[in-house]
């Protein structure tokens, strides 16, 4: 809706980027929540962004740009110390939605999106301008009851509600650009 939104307390590079180091980096977060792009609605979630290095070894979990892995749709990262891997998620009350992932080499700009065509029933991954994946989208909303866990929609989030052995944690690069659409691009 031709909206801006604008983080606050970041560092802007003079080309206008802000980066990550996984220190004390903290999470840019917009005042955006999740429910804005409901699973039954077409959006788009776009981002130029370049990791500049890999987690330490292990099952590293996070959002590059989204929500939460219950309650939201992102495009979603992890990484097992040699690489650095993409997907885009989606959910909903009738199923956990992911696209196939993508390895992303380090040191080189990307321009992921992450469409939800929920009017043609896709869910869709980008890279570089190249759709790499394409699943069928979930049917029906997200529990509304994981809202709050999910939070507002952000860039370089951990995961919040995971389990197991993964650690849920931030990545280590520069975000040129985001963008929201409340349509599938």
């Amino acid at each position: 809706n031709r909206n801006t939104i604008t983080s606050t307390n970041l560092t802007y590079a003079s080309n206008g980027s802000f980066s990550f180091d996984r220190t004390n980096s903290p999470t840019v977060a917009t005042n955006l929540p999740m429910s804005s792009l409901p699973a039954t609605s077409n959006f788009t979630l776009s981002a130029w962004l370049n990791i500049t290095a890999l987690p330490p070894a292990g099952n590293n979990n996070g959002v590059i740009f989204g929500a939460t892995f219950y309650s939201g749709a992102a495009i979603y990262w992890y990484s097992n110390g040699s690489t650095f891997t993409i997907y885009g998620y989606i959910r909903g009350t009738d199923a956990y939605r992911a696209t196939a992932s993508y390895t992303l080499p380090l040191n080189t700009v990307h321009h992921i999106v992450l469409t939800n065509d929920y009017f043609n029933g896709t869910l869709n991954l980008y890279v570089n301008g190249v759709l790499f994946s394409s699943v069928a989208t979930a049917t029906q909303q997200y529990n509304a009851s994981n809202i709050a866990d999910a939070g507002n929609i952000g860039v370089n989030k951990p995961q919040i509600d995971g389990g197991g052995s993964n650690v849920y944690t931030y990545f280590t690069g520069i975000v040129y650009s985001a963008a929201i659409y409340n349509k599938a691009l």
